[in-house]
């Protein structure tokens, strides 16, 4: 998800002031011109007269992993290759307004496949599977408001990245990492260094505003891996085409982006957030029931010019609001949760650019005794955090499989993580990261309190997954980040993860990606009349 090629991924870890040119993975903060979020950058002119901009990107990933569930006696090793193709075209009509569409296509074939015809069986490889052919950006940009040319206005379908991308970044777990859009409205106003926007998401859980082609089936029975929607849904509520979450998502809400200060950026926001319609059946133990909650958070920058290189950087977030009991009579539950994280990071300036980052991570987790709801809700972030720059730490490419076991792929809650990273480029073409992180839970695993005994609607979490302990495990990753030329760029990443006592079979796990993308763009002026 948030799983970038090394030019991809400037955006999703600058301040949003500055993330307006550059672009992450599925894929930017998409508040400036799109052809440079395209990953591109603007041809000189672009912005001063009326012009197109027209191109393509390809990425091929080679990836697998073995054991999210940490249990050596379940056949879950998979290999695939992933084909992804997006055309754009970005119109650009003079100094004022922008209109920019990018499609999206990814073919998906799987050398090892533990679905089919049956994990019990083998793990065979399966057919390959076309995808669908979707819009991946749609919209309109009023770039300056004549007579009050702070002001601009975003609207449509573009992708969202603020910070490090720790709430805001790829709000859809289900569809992995081919894309990471929002559909927004976006008004802004610009003062000096300061930024005001007042965002408007609506996330639904299939693909309800345009238009998708070669759809996926609701299920797949020859190959299930081509299933469209998750397991243990409510057959009802299941349509065609790729689900992309659990659930539907509106949220409404200000960022609040300053660079007044030489040494100092700070960000604050608040977002009222709806999710509601989970396809899960009410009797499985990872749904989740209609919820409302309002967040409070912020975030700090501070460079210290004390010490050349060493910048300090924290966020943190409150949420509070009702979460509903789905029954008459039975009185909702209270949310109250929060997060936050800090981290140090020390570049030197060498020859080889290296650097230093050490941090710490918290998510509140659901006490198992309490009727509140505790766990920590990332809003827009079902994502896998994954930094190439080396301006923010990167989570993890693998865990985001065992989080599935939880209340959903890529979603980070009831968390304690400390973890150090560096990295060193030893010539312009090659850039070496590792790290390691130790990850702990704020509580043992705990079913959301719809599910508790002698609640609304009880339910366990299965047999055999999750132990008693605060332990989540220990984290090793390397990473080679590679530059052939501006057009051709990629990475490879490896994790191990050990498992700790919050989890009951303990069997280590694996995950590997092998990734290159290409970036073909040409720029015209609109002919003169």
């Amino acid at each position: 998800k948030t799983e970038a090629t090394a030019a991809d991924t400037a955006a999703a870890t600058k301040p949003a002031a500055e993330a307006d040119a550059v672009k992450r993975d599925s894929d930017t903060a998409k508040s400036s011109s799109s052809a440079a979020a395209a990953g591109q950058p603007l041809a000189t002119g672009a912005k001063a007269e009326a012009s197109v901009t027209y191109g393509f990107d390809e990425r091929f990933r080679f990836e697998g992993y073995n054991n999210p569930d940490f249990n050596n006696a379940k056949h879950d090793r998979l290999n695939q290759l992933r084909m992804r193709t997006r055309p754009y075209v970005d119109l650009n009509f003079g100094e004022y307004l922008e209109g920019y569409v990018r499609m999206g296509w990814e073919g998906v074939k799987r050398t090892n496949d533990a679905s089919y015809p049956s994990a019990k069986v083998n793990e065979q490889a399966s057919p390959f599977m076309a995808g669908e052919l979707w819009f991946d950006n749609a919209y309109l940009k009023l770039k300056k408001v004549p007579g009050v040319e702070n002001l601009s206005l975003q609207a449509g379908r573009f992708e969202i990245v603020r910070g490090d991308g720790w709430l805001f970044s790829d709000p859809s777990g289900v569809d992995g990492s081919r894309e990471g859009y929002d559909n927004a409205f976006d008004p802004a106003y610009r003062h000096k260094n300061s930024n005001l926007e007042l965002i408007g998401i609506d996330n639904p859980k299939y693909d309800e505003f345009f238009p998708v082609w070669n759809k996926a089936p609701i299920i797949d029975a020859s190959n299930p891996s081509n299933s469209g929607t998750i397991k243990n849904n409510v057959a009802s509520e299941a349509q065609t085409g790729k689900q992309l979450q659990e659930w539907d998502q509106t949220a409404i809400g200000a960022y609040y982006t300053n660079r007044e200060l030489k040494d100092t950026d700070i960000d604050a926001y608040t977002f009222f957030n709806k999710s509601y319609g989970d396809i899960r059946k009410p009797t499985y133990y990872t749904y989740l029931p209609d919820r409302r909650y309002t967040l409070f958070g912020g975030r700090a920058v501070q460079r210290m010019n004390q010490v050349p290189g060493l910048s300090l950087t924290g966020e943190f977030a409150y949420e509070a609001g009702t979460e509903n009991s789905m029954k008459a009579g039975v009185p909702n539950f209270d949310i109250r949760a929060w997060g936050g994280y800090g981290y140090a990071k020390q570049k030197f300036n060498v020859k080889t650019k290296p650097y230093v980052t050490a941090g710490y991570w918290a998510l509140s987790g659901q006490n198992p005794n309490s009727r509140t709801v505790g766990n920590f809700d990332p809003l827009f972030q079902r994502s896998t955090n994954m930094s190439l720059t080396g301006e923010a730490p990167s989570w993890s490419e693998f865990y985001i499989f065992s989080q599935g076991y939880e209340e959903g792929s890529y979603y980070w809650t009831n968390l304690k993580m400390a973890q150090v990273e560096s990295g060193f480029t030893p010539v312009k073409q090659l850039t070496f990261v590792g790290g390691y992180a130790h990850l702990d839970s704020m509580q043992p695993f705990a079913v959301n309190p719809y599910h508790a005994v002698g609640s609304v609607e009880p339910a366990k979490a299965a047999a055999g997954v999750f132990g008693d302990g605060l332990g989540r495990g220990q984290l090793a990753k390397v990473r080679m980040i590679y530059r052939i030329s501006p057009s051709v760029q990629g990475y490879v990443n490896l994790e191990k993860f050990l498992p700790g006592d919050f989890y009951t079979p303990q069997h280590s796990g694996y995950w590997f990606r092998s990734e290159i993308t290409y970036r073909f763009n040409r720029f015209a002026p609109f002919p003169k009349l």
